[in-house]
């Protein structure tokens, strides 16, 4: 008998997360649509009768230009990382678990 009343209960929680995620989803959605609807009327309002801004085109020149870059001498090259006096790769830990005990 408590099993029958703890997956109705199951089911019965599973039911609320769902209708609140589709809740947040109309709310997200009424906020967005909301957005867009200021927007676009404060567009209109700043561009009514005018020309739209967003219908302008942009004309880029790429050319050569008197400036050049410095040549480095040493570009493409990646010296060899240094290796320890010791000859390890890497630096080793004095007492590698002392950390972990305390």
């Amino acid at each position: 008998m408590g099993t029958w009343r703890q997956e109705g209960r199951a089911i019965q929680d599973q039911m609320i997360k769902y209708e609140l995620i589709e809740w947040f989803q109309r709310a997200i959605d009424n906020s967005y649509r909301r957005l867009r609807e200021t927007a676009r009327h404060e567009w209109e309002s700043r561009f009514a009768g005018k020309e739209d801004p967003s219908d302008a085109s942009v004309s880029i020149r790429v050319g050569p230009s008197g400036i050049q870059s410095p040549v480095l001498p040493c570009a493409g090259y990646l010296p060899k990382p240094l290796r320890p006096c010791n000859g390890q790769t890497r630096p080793r830990l004095a007492h590698p678990l002392s950390r972990m005990t305390k």
